[in-house]
C-alpha cells in the first residue's frame, strides 16, 4: 500500500470520515484539490500537519498508526499565537504543548511558525521551521537559526559572522536589514534543520 493511501485511510479513521469527499470538506478544499494532494506526498503531509497543529490531531496515529513511545520522541510546535508567550516564559509554554511525530523532520525538538517576511523567498510566512538547540560556539556561516534575544524577541535569520563579542545575522529578503547581538543578549539558539513550507 502506498504511503498516501495509508495516510488517507488513517485520516478517515481519525476524523471519522468514510469518503475522500468528506475529507476534502474537513480540509475546506474541493475534491479535485484533495485528489491532487493525494498524488503529491509532500503536499499531503504539509496540509495534514497544518490542519493537525491547528486542530490537535494525533500525528502519531496518522503518520505511524501507533502511540508515541518514550517521552523524548516528538516535536513541540510553536504556532504564531504561541511565540510571544514562549518568549516570555519558555518552560511554562513548552510544558503545556503536545508533542508531534512528524515525518521527514529529523534531529528536531521544536518547531517555530514563520511570522515575518525577512527570510523570503527562502522561508515563507506561515511555514514552520524545525530544529534543535545548539551551543553558540557552534554557529556556522550561512546557516539559518532561530535566535531568542533578551528584551527583543525571537528572530529566524541567517548567521553571517562574529566580530569579537558581536554576532551578526543577515536576512534573505534584501528589504530587511541584518541583526547584530552581543553574546549576553542571546538567550537561546536553535539550528534550523527542517522546513514545512506553504502552510
Amino acid at each position: 500500500m502506498s504511503f498516501n493511501k495509508s495516510l488517507v485511510d488513517r485520516l478517515k479513521k481519525e476524523l471519522k470520515a468514510q469518503k475522500d469527499q468528506e475529507l476534502a470538506e474537513i480540509f475546506n478544499v474541493s475534491p479535485f484539490v484533495f485528489s491532487s494532494w493525494k498524488r503529491s506526498k509532500g503536499k499531503l503531509i504539509e496540509e495534514v500537519v497544518k490542519y493537525g497543529v491547528n486542530n490537535n490531531l494525533n500525528f502519531n496515529n496518522i503518520f505511524h498508526n501507533e502511540e508515541m513511545k518514550g517521552e523524548d520522541n516528538g516535536v513541540f510546535v510553536l504556532m504564531a499565537e504561541d511565540l510571544f508567550s514562549y518568549y516570555l516564559n519558555p518552560r511554562e509554554v513548552i510544558s503545556k504543548l503536545p508533542k508531534y511525530n512528524i515525518p521527514n523532520i529529523n534531529q528536531s525538538k521544536i518547531g517555530f511558525q514563520v511570522i515575518s517576511q525577512n527570510m523570503e523567498p527562502t522561508l515563507q510566512v506561515s511555514s514552520i521551521v524545525f530544529g534543535g538547540e545548539i551551543d553558540i560556539n557552534k554557529l556556522r556561516t550561512k546557516e539559518i537559526y532561530v535566535v531568542s534575544i533578551l528584551n527583543k524577541g525571537i528572530f529566524i535569520t541567517r548567521f553571517k559572522e562574529q566580530n569579537d563579542n558581536l554576532y551578526v545575522f543577515e536576512n534573505d529578503n534584501e528589504r530587511f536589514t541584518g541583526f547584530s547581538f552581543t553574546r549576553n543578549e542571546i538567550a537561546t539558539i536553535f539550528k534550523v534543520n527542517g522546513v514545512l513550507a506553504k502552510l
